[in-house]
């Protein structure tokens, strides 16, 4: 019983999370390229990691801890912010089929919801790791943008509120760190696609089976090999709390979602 209130707990906060952060996603001026590009070359990034194995034991999480990244832990909300964007853009445009079988690199068979999950998992590395290479180099956010991005973070705080989707972990400053992380590794990503030099690339010679270009696929090379210096030691199955991810069900809200929306147009007929 305890198990499934929380599950519910969860599910009900994606859903107002989502629909808050659609409303509100004009305010920010964080880019949706480094998502974007995760999201389609999905393939490209699996490709890198192991296979999930079910039979390995999970290291010892704390509560509502879904991964660590290079000792860094991330909790069950922020988990929901970067979520909350995925699982719109694929249940608005109703591409999803959250239960559709996919089989992995290695022949390794997961749900398409598994899947996301898991690109939603590297795409959270990703921004990590993008910012410890901001640290080494020395690039920062000027206080100018800091400013923006918290007056964004409270008016979303604010609006969130409103919706009662907020407990004591969800707190505007973890929605700051949000915001500026991104804000942080988007500039990261742009430094490495403006080193980019088409003479001297020898990365992107499979890119067009694979739906990236060459900058695209020069960059997820890039990535790689900061993921490997920044979070070496990073395991697919062990740093990912994936007892905890299972509680969480796309599928059923997905159900909901579209229950809602059934109701809604029958309302208007």
């Amino acid at each position: 019983m305890a198990e499934s209130l929380k599950s519910s707990k969860i599910e009900a906060d994606t859903e107002k999370i989502s629909k808050k952060k659609k409303k509100w996603s004009k305010y920010k001026i964080v880019s949706l390229a480094i998502i974007i590009l995760l999201l389609t070359a999905g393939v490209c990034v699996y490709s890198k990691l192991n296979s999930r194995n079910d039979s390995a034991v999970s290291a010892a999480f704390k509560n509502d801890e879904v991964m660590r990244i290079n000792g860094q832990s991330v909790g069950m909300n922020e988990f929901l912010l970067y979520a909350a964007d995925v699982y719109q853009g694929y249940n608005l445009q109703k591409e999803a089929d959250w239960d559709k079988k996919i089989t992995e690199s290695g022949n390794k068979t997961v749900t398409f919801e598994e899947q996301v999950k898991g690109t939603i998992c590297e795409q959270i590395r990703m921004t990590k790791v993008l910012c410890m290479k901001a640290q080494d180099t020395g690039l920062s956010l000027t206080d100018g943008e800091k400013k923006i991005l918290l007056e964004n973070a409270q008016t979303y705080y604010k609006d969130l509120t409103s919706a009662n989707a907020i407990d004591k972990a969800l707190t505007v400053d973890l929605i700051v760190k949000f915001y500026e992380e991104n804000a942080l590794a988007q500039k990261v990503y742009n430094s490495i696609i403006e080193g980019y030099d088409e003479s001297h690339n020898t990365s992107a010679k499979d890119t067009k089976n694979k739906g990236l270009t060459e900058k695209e696929s020069y960059f997820i090379e890039a990535y790689h090999n900061l993921a490997d210096k920044y979070d070496k030691n990073y395991d697919y199955s062990n740093s990912i709390n994936w007892d905890l991810l299972e509680q969480l069900s796309f599928s059923k809200l997905s159900e909901k979602d579209a229950a809602k929306s059934d109701t809604a147009d029958t309302a208007t007929k």
